[in-house]
């Protein structure tokens, strides 16, 4: 597998395995670290579709929810199933589901705005990079 994934069935894969700077003093995953593993499946992702952040705008963070339905802990191997379930004018959603042995342990949602680098005001996703996500896309 390449390091940043591979495509797959409409959706991003990534593994990782749970490393003690993940955890929290209890030994599970650290609720933040699941929003950091999130952001580096969609930095693979990224660089599989081959789009340069170099544009005239960038993606910004607008919305974050996850919902934590086991634990996570040291040295589990983690499958991250990165999906875009809404592409908007100017916005896209991505669901990130962290699985082990075949079971979702949890999902991370987040809303990516596109902005323009000059007004730092909401733009159009350009047209090139909707039909890239589309390779990922069930919505």
């Amino acid at each position: 597998m390449n390091i940043d994934g591979e495509l797959k069935n409409k959706k991003h894969i990534l593994f990782f395995r749970v490393a003690y700077k993940d955890t929290d003093a209890g030994g599970v995953m650290y609720h933040g670290n699941y929003v950091t593993w999130a952001e580096r499946a969609r930095v693979g992702l990224w660089y599989l579709l081959k789009n340069d952040m170099k544009n005239d705008g960038i993606f910004v963070a607008r919305k974050i929810s996850a919902e934590y339905l086991a634990p996570i802990k040291l040295y589990d191997e983690i499958k991250i199933e990165t999906e875009i379930i809404k592409i908007g004018n100017s916005s896209l959603t991505f669901r990130h589901s962290f699985i082990k042995n075949e079971k979702r342990m949890s999902k991370v949602e987040i809303v990516l705005v596109y902005i323009n680098h000059e007004k730092f005001k909401p733009s159009r996703v350009p047209e090139s990079w909707k039909k890239k996500f589309q390779i990922i896309s069930n919505g």
